[in-house]
């Protein structure tokens, strides 16, 4: 019970967090923009790694391989105190509903998945819970079309960055909810893929983030998320915990496929 208090306290200060956050994420980021700068250099260097071709075996046990370097990263988030990962976690997981599930979390939804990133589970296996349940089957089983902006991006992403042909047609006869759950799954499951060259996971993420920020300048509040310069994403990546770079993939491919559905 106490916790839930807790919990509920931090969610109605949830602004304040936010904001905290948000001035934690600018004011690192206008650090590597004034060290590092914008320079032609940064594009010819941070460039796109091989794409790896995804084993699809049910046997296969590779993905659970955690002795990689990437899964030990991100000493400075892991030596924050509880309280202090508490805030990043409930801005987190308020956001990856709303931007996945169009929904406000609820205060007991929000304790309940809270308590399983703080009882060892994952970003990533919130977020599949999410997109996995009767709720989001639900929504993709309406008939809703997808809009021709949002099928375009869809096959231009799969295949700059996934190396995959989604046809338009294909593409067509599913919604807006289906070609998200497809197309995030092959991202994640790619960056799996390439666990053993985290060097490859960081240009991968940064070309993608420099991408998404440059054409959709509107939809990204922070710095961060904003910058243009492939360096600031690379430099990010290697900073941060593995599973935060998925869920920041997560979250911004989320993001601009919402956008472009709406748009026509």
């Amino acid at each position: 019970m106490r916790f839930i208090l807790f919990v509920s306290c931090l969610v109605i200060s949830g602004q304040t967090q936010a904001l905290e956050i948000k001035e934690l994420f600018d004011k690192a980021t206008s650090k590597l923009h004034e060290i590092m700068g914008e320079t032609k250099e940064v594009k010819e260097t941070i460039t796109l790694p091989p794409i790896v071709q995804v084993k699809e075996n049910a046997t296969s046990i590779e993905v659970y391989n955690k002795s990689a370097p990437i899964y030990k990263q991100g000493k400075k988030f892991n030596d924050l105190t509880l309280e202090q990962k508490r805030k990043f976690r409930i801005a987190f997981l308020q956001e990856l509903n709303r931007i996945v599930r169009s929904e406000e979390v609820s205060n007991e939804k929000l304790v309940s998945q809270l308590n399983v990133l703080e009882q060892g589970g994952t970003r990533e296996g919130v977020y599949r819970s999410l997109v996995l349940d009767q709720v989001y089957s639900s929504l993709e089983s309406y008939e809703e079309p997808s809009s021709d902006k949002l099928l375009d991006f869809t096959a231009n992403f799969g295949e700059k960055f996934l190396r995959r042909n989604f046809s338009k047609d294909a593409m067509s006869k599913l919604n807006l909810w289906s070609i998200k759950r497809i197309t995030t799954e092959k991202g994640l499951e790619l960056l799996d893929a390439m666990n053993s060259n985290e060097q490859h996971i960081y240009r991968w993420y940064a070309v993608f983030s420099e991408n998404i920020a440059t054409a959709y300048p509107s939809l990204w509040k922070t710095k961060l998320r904003s910058s243009t310069n492939r360096l600031v994403h690379y430099k990010w990546a290697q900073s941060v915990p593995f599973q935060q770079i998925k869920s920041e993939f997560i979250i911004k491919l989320h993001t601009v496929m919402n956008f472009l559905q709406g748009q026509n």
